[in-house]
Formats: C-alpha cells, sequence, structure tokens
C-alpha cells in the first residue's frame, strides 16, 4: 500500500523510456505536491539543449491507492502506476518505480540524482515481471 505523503516532494529520473515531453532531455526531476482540493501538482522539468523546460499537470488519487490518474493537457488523464518503492531511513520513499499505461511508459525514480546498482537492477526486475520494455531503458544525463 503506498502512502501519497511519502511520495510527494521531489524526484530525480535515473532512467527512463523516452517519449513525449521528456525526450531528449537531461537532469530530469518530477516534483509532486498537495492542492488544497486534494489533487496533486505535478512538474516535470528537465533540460534540452541547456535550456530549462517544464510542465504542470494534476493527478488524482484513486481507490486503488498505488495508481494516480495523471494529466498534463485538458480532460485527458493516464495511469501512473508505482509499481515499487524503497523506504529510507527517514520513513520517506527514497527511490521509486513507476510504470504507465503502456509498457513503453516506465520511469526508475531517486531523491537523489543516483541511484545505487542493487536498487536498479531489482528494479529492472520487478519492471520485466510487469512485462515493461525494459531494452529501450535508458539512462537519464
Amino acid at each position: 500500500m503506498i502512502d501519497i505523503y511519502k511520495y510527494l516532494g521531489k524526484w530525480y529520473e535515473i532512467a527512463t523510456i523516452p517519449h513525449g515531453f521528456q525526450y531528449g532531455m537531461k537532469n530530469v526531476t518530477a516534483e509532486y505536491s498537495l492542492n488544497e482540493n486534494g489533487t496533486i501538482k505535478v512538474v516535470n522539468s528537465g533540460y534540452l539543449d541547456g535550456e530549462l523546460k517544464q510542465i504542470t499537470g494534476v493527478a488524482k488519487i484513486t481507490d486503488s491507492n498505488d495508481i494516480l490518474k495523471v494529466s498534463f493537457y485538458p480532460n485527458t488523464y493516464s495511469d501512473y502506476k508505482i509499481l515499487a518503492v524503497v523506504v529510507g531511513s527517514d520513513g520517506k520513499y527514497e527511490h521509486a518505480l513507476v510504470g504507465g499505461e503502456t509498457k513503453y511508459s516506465l520511469w526508475v525514480l531517486s531523491r537523489n540524482p543516483d541511484m545505487n546498482k542493487s536498487t536498479f537492477d531489482r528494479f529492472v526486475d520487478i519492471a520485466k515481471k510487469y512485462d515493461y520494455k525494459v531494452d529501450k531503458l535508458k539512462i537519464t544525463d
């Protein structure tokens, strides 16, 4: 069971299956904060050709608390499934593996700009079990 309050905050993208807004970006981050109406503000940022790019969206918590409905475009929501987390010494989530609606949407996230190899490898194994296309996974610069 995912505790969304432990998920809020800034995440660094360690690896992804490149697509859409983030394609070709470096130093990618995602930041999640609680809105007054109970939804979650999502700000994805990264650098493309040295220029900071951002996109802001909204996420809704679903009955299945490990799935968020995320939208960056009006009236278009996609599943964002938190597949696995590692809890840090402070009790907050330190690393996360997130999958999208398609098996070509996958993110490996960390609270720090790096992740140890054993955690990364474990996340890849978990993603394989969910049939994500891990052969398309790219380390984020």
